[in-house]
């Protein structure tokens, strides 16, 4: 049987790992809290941690929007530019993701993306776009959209 595709990993992967600071994450998104006040960014990280402790352990995912909701807090979609921000020096892909990609595309491979992730998958995509991979990509899950996660 012959190797037809390749399934990448996104975070740590096609981008460099970083060691991200919880709180500061959190802070970030507090700022997309309709309701929030001093204790959002608190409930927010344990909410968020909670969700990537059952991610780990029980391979359940979530969203951006149950994190919210376990937290008790009411997401403002509009309000999310802080915690994009935050994260974007963190997606750029390594430099050797295009010409790999390219490679494995010229060798008659498929390219998937599969990845542990509480972002809807335009995010996903915006940034594949920016980085010039989009079309190298011929498939991608994000475990936002379904059920379950992947082991970490």
């Amino acid at each position: 049987m012959a190797v037809e595709a390749v399934i990448f990993d996104w975070g740590g992967t096609l981008t460099p790992w970083h060691t991200i600071d919880m709180s500061e994450e959190s802070a970030a998104l507090a700022l997309a809290a309709a309701d929030g006040g001093a204790g959002a960014a608190e409930a927010l990280r344990a909410a968020g941690e909670s969700a990537w402790g059952r991610s780990r352990d029980h391979h359940h995912s979530a969203t951006i929007e149950a994190i919210f909701s376990e937290a008790g807090l009411v997401l403002d979609d509009s309000r999310l530019t802080a915690y994009r921000e935050f994260w974007e020096p963190h997606t750029y892909t390594h430099d050797d993701v295009q010409p790999l990609l390219e490679w494995l595309r010229d060798e008659g491979l498929k390219v998937g993306v599969l990845s542990n992730t509480v972002w809807p998958r335009q995010w996903h995509e915006d940034i594949f776009v920016r980085d010039g991979i989009d079309h190298l990509i011929d498939a991608a899950v994000y475990t936002s959209e379904i059920p379950w996660t992947k082991p970490a």
